[in-house]
C-alpha cells in the first residue's frame, strides 16, 4: 500500500497535467484549508469545507499564468503517518516561489491543508499539532 506522501505526490502529478480529481477527490468532505500566505482585505484564507476546497483547487488550476514547475512538488517529507509537508516551486504570473503545504490525512483522506512560505514553519506547525 503507497504512503500518504505516495498518494499526495500522484495526486499532484495529475492535478498539474490537468486532472483535478485525484486531488480533489482525496479531499474530506469536513476538510479545511488555511493559507496564510495570501492575506486578503478580510484576512487570512480559510475554506471552511470540502467543497470550497475543491472549489480552490479548481480556481487555481484556471488561473491564467499558473504553472507547477516539473509537475510535481520537489520534496515530500512524511513527518507522521498522518502528516505529509509537500514543497512546491509554484508560479503564478512572473513570480516564481515555493510553498510548502502541510496536509493532515485520515484514511488516505485529506482532512486538513495549511500553506506556509517556509520548510521550518510547515515542519513546526506538524510538530506542535498547530492546524485548523
Amino acid at each position: 500500500m503507497p504512503s500518504n506522501a505516495e498518494l499526495l505526490v500522484s495526486a499532484w502529478r495529475a492535478y498539474a497535467e490537468g486532472d483535478i480529481e485525484p486531488l480533489a477527490g482525496r479531499i474530506d468532505p469536513s476538510a479545511t484549508w488555511v493559507d496564510d500566505t495570501r492575506v486578503r482585505g478580510d484576512g487570512v484564507y480559510r475554506c471552511r469545507d470540502g467543497a470550497a476546497a475543491r472549489r480552490r483547487l479548481s480556481r487555481i488550476r484556471a488561473t491564467e499564468g499558473w504553472n507547477l514547475e516539473g509537475n510535481a512538488p520537489t520534496e515530500a517529507i512524511e513527518v507522521a503517518p498522518d502528516k505529509v509537508i509537500l514543497r512546491l516551486r509554484w508560479q503564478e504570473g512572473p513570480a516564481l516561489m515555493d510553498l510548502h503545504q502541510l496536509y493532515v490525512m485520515r484514511e488516505g483522506r485529506n482532512v486538513a491543508i495549511n500553506d506556509y512560505w517556509s520548510r521550518d514553519a510547515a515542519l513546526a506547525a506538524a510538530r506542535e499539532g498547530d492546524t485548523v
